[in-house]
């Protein structure tokens, strides 16, 4: 599996290269995966979640405003720990579809944190009231909770015929001070373990930057940003 440097950038752009990750990558066959920040204060919303008040809200602040390629609701990453896993066709979550795969990262999440004495688990429980809106207000099936119900990671995705996009989102705040570094070695030790490939850091991609500069425009676009459908 291919391990990414680590780079910060806009909202818009971070949603580029999740998706030029998916559709652009030099090695289509190989699990490729990023951890990424955020040049400021961002938010993200689902590819289908319609503009609303609380967006406009959003934007009212200054904060980055991005709808996602992805699903899901209202992701805040103020203090999230980002990260973006694309799975190519055949390989283990693409073929068992996108509920197994879900269940798949957040296990390894939670084996990361249990390392290091932090206690969470699936959420079990499928939401009798569909999505909801802001996303980490409540938690879905598969989601990753503390003991007592609060949830601590999301996901949302993407599935073509170029592969499948993880688009996911973790809490920093936890009641347990964690090392990020070795989280991340674990975590991406144990997702390629699932594809049963090894975690290899892997230069910047060429790709095509003309594209990716055309794909950052469209995110950054009020028509894409508040578009009620897509």
């Amino acid at each position: 599996m291919h391990i990414l440097p680590t780079r910060t950038a806009s909202a818009a752009a971070n949603m580029a290269t999740d998706l030029m990750l998916l559709d652009a990558y030099p090695i289509m066959d190989t699990p490729r995966f990023r951890h990424y920040g955020w040049s400021g204060p961002a938010w993200s919303f689902g590819l289908s979640q319609a503009f609303n008040q609380t967006h406009e809200h959003i934007l009212a602040r200054g904060a980055q405003l991005v709808r996602r390629p992805t699903g899901g609701g209202l992701v805040g990453h103020l203090d999230d720990w980002t990260y973006a896993l694309v799975v190519p066709p055949g390989g283990r979550g693409y073929r068992d579809g996108p509920a197994a795969l879900y269940r798949l990262v957040h296990e390894q999440i939670a084996a990361a944190f249990a390392a290091q004495g932090l206690a969470c688990g699936l959420h079990t429980v499928k939401s009798a009231d569909g999505l909801h809106a802001v996303c980490f207000e409540q938690p879905e099936q598969h989601d990753l909770t503390l003991p007592g119900g609060e949830k601590i990671a999301g996901a949302a995705q993407k599935r073509t015929r170029n592969g499948l996009l993880v688009q996911g989102s973790i809490t920093r705040r936890l009641p347990v001070s964690i090392n990020w570094i070795q989280f991340a070695d674990d975590f991406t030790g144990a997702l390629s373990q699932l594809f049963n490939t090894t975690p290899t850091p892997t230069p910047w991609p060429d790709w095509d930057e003309q594209r990716l500069a055309r794909e950052t425009a469209r995110f950054a676009s009020d028509a894409w940003t508040r578009k009620r459908s897509h």
